[in-house]
């Protein structure tokens, strides 16, 4: 799994490059245009929490998987924490992350994290889950730093099916190795005391065959 993981980065990094050097071209933006384009995704899937930005402001914020134009890069809040190992090389290519104001973690979301029990009141999870090296693990950190009643925001792409994970080979396979049903989903945020407030999942599959699933909820009390 740690190959599979240490694949995964590789190709993470490389897209991030590309994206830099050629824009966004499917969706026809140029890569000097890459930012507010982010800006706007990012703040677009925080309002899906159904509160305002101002919301968050005296907040503080933790995003595991942040990549370098993650949901803390865009929001002023008290404080902003991301776990992101390839932080350092996303350093090199993207200038903003030079003056940035968020605290970033050089870490697997697994952890070990320095962080304290309890300390966040919303933590963020974009399209991570399925490429870590045990999910079990960093579902465990997102429910051990979240606070009780705090928020969090999650989002992975699904199956809706076992049948439909079965077909899953090749290339995507190696860099997301590990499946979830939209049920399954449910099922694990549950266990770790993640109670699901609202959700929406795409009938419409990617070419993958993965369905978009994003959700909201808050952290309940053991």
């Amino acid at each position: 799994m740690i190959d599979k993981w240490n694949n995964a980065q590789v190709y993470e990094l490389g897209y991030w490059k590309y994206i830099m050097e050629n824009g966004i071209v499917c969706s026809n933006v140029t890569s000097d245009k890459i930012y507010e384009f982010q800006r706007k995704n990012m703040l677009e899937t925080l309002l899906y929490s159904e509160r305002p930005i101002e919301f968050w402001k005296d907040k503080i914020i933790i995003e595991f998987g942040s990549g370098p134009l993650g949901v803390c890069e865009f929001i002023d809040d008290k404080e902003k924490i991301a776990i992101e190992p390839l932080i350092n090389e996303y350093r090199k290519i993207y200038n903003h992350l030079q003056e940035s104001d968020v605290i970033y973690l050089d870490k697997c979301a697994e952890g070990p994290l320095n962080i304290p029990d309890g300390y966040a009141d919303l933590v963020v999870s974009i399209n991570m889950l399925d490429h870590v090296i045990d999910p079990l693990k960093v579902l465990n950190e997102i429910n051990r730093i979240c606070k009780t009643n705090g928020y969090f925001l999650f989002h992975v792409n699904v199956y809706l099916s076992e049948s439909d994970i079965n077909k899953k080979s090749g290339m995507h396979l190696d860099l997301h190795p590990h499946s979830f049903t939209k049920i399954k989903i449910f099922e694990l945020l549950e266990s770790y005391n993640l109670s699901v407030i609202k959700f929406y999942c795409c009938p419409e599959p990617n070419e993958q065959n993965e369905h978009h699933f994003i959700c909201f909820g808050v952290k309940k009390k053991c």
